[in-house]
């Protein structure tokens, strides 16, 4: 079995960090932000209820603009028996149809505030994404710094154990100095795992605030 050993003394231990292959997280943390400011449902919705106050804004607007008529005339008069041609004549007006420009002033008061109310909850979302990756990226990062710590704790905690052995097998040592040193060793295993498992739940909360999962 990988990562079996059984010592002089006939104790059997798990090497637990054989074959064990440590990834780092490569992405930076402006990367990590950037991410999750273009992949977050929650920040795309709010963007999208701010498109659509603008495009309604714009339609009231379009309402409150008086339509320009403009016409153009030409003709002849007959005078005398005799034809002769009338000046061109231009003419150009506004029509405000049958809308009420002071409703219609109020309804653009009105969506302009709905338009601010969206932008602000925009900015809030920006915010709050923006720390909360922030938060999450800097406790992932220094989970991660404490792996190769602990891997080095692990080494080292094998090494004094596997010595104890040597020596209880020569009677250098006694029984009770052997399973001290196992102890130590099993505590720096099983701190290492923890280590680990910490570390792995912190970047899959930071990639669910990035929005990658």
């Amino acid at each position: 079995k990988d990562g079996l050993i059984t010592l002089s003394s006939g104790i059997e231990h798990n090497d637990i960090i054989k074959g064990f292959q440590f990834t780092p997280f490569t992405i930076t943390r402006q990367d990590a932000v950037n991410k999750a400011f273009e992949n977050r449902p929650d920040l795309q919705s709010v963007k999208m209820v701010q498109n659509v106050q603008e495009e309604s804004l714009k339609a009231i607007r379009r309402q409150y603009t008086p339509e320009m008529i403009a016409n153009v005339s030409w003709g002849y008069n007959r005078r005398d028996g005799n034809q002769y041609s009338s000046p061109l004549q231009l003419g150009a007006g506004l029509n405000f149809g049958s809308v009420n420009p002071f409703g219609i002033h109020y309804q653009i008061k009105e969506g302009e505030a709905y338009l601010d109310i969206a932008k602000h909850n925009v900015n809030i979302a920006l915010c709050d994404i923006f720390y909360e990756v922030q938060e999450n990226y800097i406790n992932m990062r220094q989970l991660e710094r404490k792996i190769p710590l602990m891997n080095t704790k692990v080494k080292a905690t094998l090494e004094n154990f596997e010595l104890a052995d040597g020596r209880y097998c020569v009677g250098l040592s006694n029984y009770v100095e052997l399973q001290d040193a196992l102890i130590n060793y099993n505590k720096a295993q099983l701190s290492y795992v923890e280590a680990v498992f910490k570390y792995n739940v912190a970047r899959e909360t930071l990639l669910k605030s990035m929005g990658v999962k």
